[in-house]
């Protein structure tokens, strides 16, 4: 029997069941082991670590320096409901998520070093001065909430001195003014920096509807659009991925990288 954290919330398994104390509530016993909600409680120093969480869920929480390593869940909530949960200096190290849901949280100094996330997706929180690597499929940051206010109101997050450098993403999705100056990401063939996208992007453009190929003309054409919707969003620079690329679509990306490279250094006004 282990118990976990600090404050007015105490978690402890035992052979058959998981028992839970929440203020509010007394004593409830849970019919699945490994469940876990914290709601509005403070832990400094607290060991959430290991594969017996299966389902964590947490609404207007505080976690600092704590240790969620190695977690094998099947579903991982950072913040439930319409209050922000922070997490400061916590390590998530070693983890596998195949289900998050970020929500309305902070990341402050957090790690996630060798983890495999199905996603990351961040519309209404901050992430500053995290460190990340291992696979990530969708790595989904905002500037603000964007597309989501009708969910999470109006608000400007901040994203800032993250280190994604060892990151394996295969679907960054930067939107709504992310300034990926201030992050440090992958470098390789497999991944391209577009700066200052809405020229380089517009020359690109203009060069593609004067190809003579068909098939490229419109290959391109159709990447290109997508890419503006991104800069239209508010981005000033673009970043994609190649990596973990079904089979249909791996001719289309190399000639998009291709072609888009070629148009990253040229001189003129769009």
């Amino acid at each position: 029997m282990r118990p976990h954290g600090q404050g007015n919330r105490l978690v402890q398994w035992g052979p058959d069941e998981m028992r839970t104390r929440v203020s509010t509530k007394g004593f409830v016993r849970l019919p699945l082991k490994g469940d876990i909600f914290i709601d509005h409680e403070q832990h400094r120093d607290a060991d959430f670590s290991g594969p017996e969480i299966k389902h964590f869920s947490s609404y207007g929480s505080r976690f600092e320096n704590c240790n969620f390593e190695s977690l094998r869940p099947e579903s991982w909530s950072f913040s439930s409901g319409e209050v922000l949960s922070e997490y400061v200096n916590c390590s998530f190290d070693g983890g596998r998520f195949p289900n998050t849901i970020v929500g309305r949280a902070r990341f402050i100094g957090c790690s996630f070093r060798r983890v495999r996330m199905k996603s990351f997706a961040l519309s209404a929180g901050d992430l500053i001065d995290s460190t990340f690597s291992g696979g990530i499929d969708l790595l989904q940051l905002w500037g603000t909430t964007g597309a989501d206010a009708d969910i999470y109101g109006d608000r400007t997050n901040v994203v800032k001195g993250n280190d994604f450098s060892e990151a394996d993403i295969a679907d960054p999705d930067f939107r709504f003014g992310v300034d990926l100056r201030q992050q440090k990401l992958p470098i390789g063939q497999d991944y391209l920096f577009v700066p200052d996208a809405a020229q380089v992007l517009a020359r690109a453009y203009r060069a593609a509807v004067a190809l003579e190929d068909l098939e490229q003309r419109r290959k391109l054409l159709s990447m290109i659009q997508t890419s503006q919707r991104s800069v239209e969003s508010g981005q000033r620079d673009d970043f994609l991925s190649k990596r973990r690329l079904p089979r249909s679509l791996r001719e289309t990306y190399e000639l998009y990288f291709g072609f888009l490279s070629g148009h990253l250094t040229r001189k003129g006004s769009a």
